[in-house]
């Protein structure tokens, strides 16, 4: 088959979703899909997120959330990480996992062994506003006529991953 593209200008194929290195990333829901466990053992809710700044912005990150599952321990863990990014958000109550999309906050990202191989795993989530963790947030530290703020309802110094 002929090709019709500049082969020279063209990225070499990476992996559809990198490893990116553990940290804290702002982020938004792009994309979910109903996916079947390899395991038979029923599905999971396999949410994207975009990365919205800093060096890895535009990268996509997965999570798959066990939210079908014949374990109602999984099923617990999948609606116990749907409420806290609803609760990130700032919303009281959603219906439909799309009320989710689009919307932007933070997620803690570590990495960790499975298959041989390192991956993604997605161990928390704050509000876009969220103090980074490491960044000791003390009201003696904000300079006088700052603008900064600590994310509503979390006192200075509170880690967002709590």
């Amino acid at each position: 088959m002929r090709i019709n593209f500049n082969y020279q200008q063209t990225k070499a194929f990476t992996g559809l979703n990198p490893v990116v290195p553990a940290g804290e990333y702002l982020v938004k829901i792009v994309g979910e899909e109903d996916a079947p466990l390899k395991s038979g053992a029923g599905s999971a809710l396999v949410f994207d997120y975009q990365i919205l700044d800093g060096p890895f912005s535009g990268k996509n990150v997965s999570e798959w959330l066990n939210l079908n599952h014949t374990s109602e321990k999984a099923r617990g863990v999948a609606q116990s990480k749907i409420k806290s990014i609803g609760d990130a958000l700032g919303l009281a109550n959603i219906v439909d996992t799309r009320e989710l999309h689009n919307r932007p906050f933070k997620i803690k990202v570590s990495l960790v062994e499975y298959n041989g191989s390192q991956r993604n795993q997605i161990d928390g989530y704050a509000t876009a506003n969220a103090a980074p963790q490491y960044v000791a947030q003390t009201p003696q530290a904000v300079p006088q006529g700052s603008s900064q703020q600590s994310a509503p309802n979390q006192p200075y110094g509170a880690s967002p991953w709590a």
